[in-house]
């Protein structure tokens, strides 16, 4: 039995898959098992086990990301589970310095990284979100780790109740404030993996997220211990109203609806005002002689 499992769900992942496995096989630590979950797709991933004898295949029924996640967690027996996705990639020590870290923390029910954003290629294009502690409080602020980066002992996820198979955008955000609740995740702020942008991610719904980042944010605020926590979930929602309003505007940029743009207004007015404005001004001035 390995100690660490790494949960990659697959739904007719296309060409990044193999370069995504090929990462976990080049890990300097090499105690680990692979279970890749073909979550329905009608491509063939019969190919997959052949890359490494420590890389399994299940399959299933399309059901979603959160029921393929959770299938490889409940079936593996290991110490540790670590999340990856089919088109991103780790780099070499990422698994050898999270074991140290954990290790070295035995309260800690989990542990985050650093991440890069890549290309298509593989070329590093910006750095992700987090480069902070992840604290129950910053937590509740939003959502501050890569589902990428995270590394957790399984049986504080199986206690903390698993991905919830309700949510579809924020189901990792979810999972990570139960662990919160459980004890302290550690951090390492060096970038350990690539988070890969191209035209096929699965694209955000902002109208999905708003719905389902108040849920969470209300049922941590009605479980809060203390005034901090439910101040930080207020905190949480206005910033959660923001970056929807935000993905709002931008939807109405680019279908010109006006449905759109009532809800960039309503959901965050500041910034959607001041957008227009430069939205007009440029208009303006591209029409000048």
């Amino acid at each position: 039995m390995a100690r660490v499992t790494v949960v990659v769900p697959a739904y007719n992942p296309g060409k990044f898959l193999e370069q995504t496995l090929q990462s976990i096989v080049e890990q300097t630590y090499t105690d680990w098992q692979a279970v890749i979950v073909d979550d329905g797709s009608t491509e063939d991933l019969s190919w997959v086990p052949a890359i490494d004898p420590r890389v399994q295949l299940v399959r299933q029924d399309n059901a979603g990301l959160s029921a393929a996640r959770n299938r490889a967690i409940t079936e593996s027996e290991s110490e540790y589970v670590a999340f990856l996705d089919a088109d991103d990639v780790w780099y070499s020590r990422k698994l050898e310095r999270q074991i140290s870290l954990l290790d070295g923390n035995p309260r800690s029910p989990a542990a985050a990284t650093g991440f890069d954003i890549i290309d298509a290629e593989g070329r590093i294009i910006g750095d992700g979100y987090g480069g902070d502690d992840p604290s129950l409080l910053r937590l509740l602020r939003g959502n501050c780790i890569g589902v990428l980066t995270v590394m957790a002992r399984r049986q504080e996820i199986v206690a903390a109740g698993l991905f919830d198979l309700s949510l579809y955008q924020a189901q990792d955000w979810d999972l990570w404030l139960k662990l919160a609740r459980r004890g302290h995740i550690s951090y390492l702020a060096d970038q350990l993996a690539g988070y890969r942008i191209h035209g096929t991610n699965m694209s955000g719904n902002y109208r999905r997220l708003l719905r389902e980042g108040r849920l969470i944010l209300n049922r941590n605020a009605a479980i809060a211990t203390s005034p901090q926590e439910r101040s930080a979930a207020r905190d949480g929602l206005k910033l959660l109203e923001h970056l929807c309003g935000t993905q709002a505007y931008d939807k109405f940029r680019s279908s010109r609806r006006v449905v759109p743009l009532l809800e960039a207004l309503r959901l965050s007015p500041r910034y959607t005002v001041r957008a227009l404005s430069r939205y007009a001004a440029s208009l303006v001035g591209s029409k000048s002689p």
